[in-house]
């Protein structure tokens, strides 16, 4: 009759052989069965040419299965850039090996981002694995405040990843009129030319507010946005 002492031992007896049997497989078995078959010692095929990878391990006695083609700066491209089984291991003859090759340096063609206002053109740039580089800015009374007016890679050039691009946007419609109340005639003449404005008419009216011959008014109003080269009426005291 089976007591739970006699079934305890029965389970002990059969755990400890199924752990003798795995010992025994491990220790004697896979030994033998690793050295029945031929082992190799792997080539280095890393900055062989695909072809030339495949033929000098197929050579030494491996299967080459898969090949994988990644973007890199390293290697040209249809170079092997890395393999499995590393150079130097010992395997089993027919073992697969798998390769990566190089596919070069990645390419990125340029979009084109003249029309578009700086914080798409930064995004479209920047999705297209680009970087938006320099800003600056031109007059362009037709084009709104911000929008690109030039872009230093013209569209469709293919360029590296991360390539910079620099652009110009237009600031609206000219730079700011400087501001001449209360100056003569020829102080504000000399302040329009080195702001890139020139001196148009000249309107005297009378005024007890304004010293005689200085300027009470203007036309562009000071601070308004005007191309360069526009010419600023002047409204003097007489």
């Amino acid at each position: 009759m089976w007591t739970w002492r006699k079934i305890g031992l029965s389970a002990a007896v059969t755990v400890l052989s199924v752990i003798a049997l795995v010992v025994a497989i491990d220790q004697l078995v896979l030994p033998w069965i690793v050295s029945m078959s031929k082992t190799i010692s792997v080539p280095n095929v890393v900055g062989r040419t695909l072809d030339q990878a495949q033929a000098e391990l197929q050579q030494a006695g491996l299967n080459v299965v898969d090949v994988r083609e990644r973007y890199t700066n390293d290697y040209k491209a249809g170079v092997v850039m890395s393999q499995l089984p590393y150079s130097g291991a010992v395997v089993k003859e027919g073992r697969r090996a798998y390769l990566t090759v190089s596919e070069g340096i990645e390419l990125i063609k340029v979009p084109r981002v003249i029309g578009l206002s700086q914080r798409d053109a930064q995004i479209l740039l920047m999705r297209n694995g680009l970087i938006l580089g320099s800003v600056s800015t031109s007059d362009d009374p037709a084009a709104a405040p911000g929008t690109v007016l030039w872009q230093s890679v013209i569209q469709g050039a293919q360029v590296q990843k991360e390539s910079v691009v620099d652009v110009v946007v237009s600031n609206g419609g000219g730079k700011p009129v400087p501001n001449l109340m209360g100056l003569t005639v020829s102080e504000a003449e000399r302040v329009l030319l080195v702001n890139g404005f020139s001196l148009g008419t000249i309107i005297e009216r009378t005024s007890q507010a304004f010293e005689s011959g200085v300027v009470m008014a203007q036309r562009p109003a000071a601070d308004k946005l005007a191309p360069a080269g526009t010419s600023v009426t002047l409204i003097i005291a007489n």
